[in-house]
């Protein structure tokens, strides 16, 4: 459902999606503690970076039993309306999340120097219900 902007539209138009707020209001008050993942400018390589960096983050976390969840959709959305893709959203959404990513800077005070990338919470695992059951890679992956 959160995948289609038009499910956004009605959901803004009818003053409905805080069941979204709520499950994340949820896990970050559930959350041993909130990172934010920087890098100095908004590009395409900073954003590599990152990326190769939250690899090594989730890594070290899953060696001790600490579970890395991403909750960054808010960051995502904060980059697409300072960067470009602004177009889909209605005012009243930009308008929302400038003062979101307002209160955000209170919260991260960087947020003014660096470009957000990724935001987590990080909690401890309990015990693991089993292994997830996963396709062998010959199954997915295609390569000549």
């Amino acid at each position: 459902m959160a995948r289609r902007w038009k499910v956004f539209e009605y959901l803004s138009q009818w003053g409905g999606g805080t069941a979204f707020e709520q499950l994340s209001g949820q896990s970050v008050a559930a959350a041993s503690a909130v990172g934010l993942l920087t890098m100095p400018e908004f590009s395409a390589v900073n954003y590599f970076d990152a990326g190769r960096a939250v690899q090594r983050m989730r890594l070290c976390a899953n060696q001790n039993n600490v579970c890395l969840q991403p909750l960054s959709a808010g960051v995502f959305l904060f980059a697409r309306m300072l960067h470009g893709g602004r177009e889909a959203m209605s005012s009243t959404m930009h308008d929302e999340l400038r003062e979101l990513r307002q209160t955000f800077g209170r919260i991260f005070d960087r947020v003014a120097e660096q470009q957000e990338i990724f935001l987590f919470r990080l909690f401890q695992a309990g015990p693991s219900p089993g292994r997830s059951l996963r396709r062998p890679v010959d199954e997915i992956l295609v390569y000549s």
